[in-house]
């Protein structure tokens, strides 16, 4: 999350990641048909503000924000995306084409009780046997598309930006190697 208003520099931005996320992801062992990912995960299990991420981020994360600083955060962005009404957000492949390495997943996104649908770019190797599978990617979330308002204080001079850059870097099992 990055800070916005007039009195941004008066703010920090964010760097949030789920404690925990379920789901799964479909390889099929030859081509695309069939090929999909479904994940969710609670708001409530996301951390925030863990100091290796911002580090890996770079200067605009330099600063480590205190403890009641994220404590602050993490109430503020429950009571901005409703998160007791609305505790998960998940993840739901439609289609997927393009050839491995390079793949390009549609997926709709249902956040805050609305589902919106869009394009992700995603890097991932075919696994051999059971090797883990690896996948990662990137996509641009606007809270307004979801029907929340972003965060803002003092009439909006400090406030977080409508865009949520998501970066995505999961990791998983095959389900035959799974307890």
């Amino acid at each position: 999350m990055f800070r916005a208003g007039r009195l941004a520099r008066l703010g920090h931005n964010h760097v949030m990641g789920p404690e925990r996320m379920r789901g799964q992801v479909f390889v099929p062992s030859e081509g695309l048909a069939g090929a999909g990912v479904e994940l969710d995960f609670r708001i409530a299990d996301l951390v925030i503000d863990k100091p290796e991420w911002r580090t890996a981020l770079g200067p605009e994360f330099a600063s480590q924000p205190s403890a009641a600083d994220i404590d602050g955060t993490r109430t503020n962005l429950m009571r901005a995306v409703d998160g007791e009404r609305f505790p998960v957000i998940a993840i739901r492949s439609r289609a997927v084409a393009g050839a491995f390495p390079s793949l390009a997943l549609r997926v709709a996104v249902s956040w805050h009780g609305q589902v919106r649908e869009m394009d992700v770019p995603v890097r991932m190797e075919r696994p051999l046997g059971d090797q883990p599978l690896r996948a990662q990617g990137a996509l641009v979330l606007r809270q307004s598309d979801f029907g929340i308002a972003p965060f803002s204080v003092l009439g909006g001079l400090l406030a977080i930006q409508d865009e949520l850059t998501v970066d995505i870097d999961v990791a998983g099992r095959p389900a035959v190697a799974c307890d």
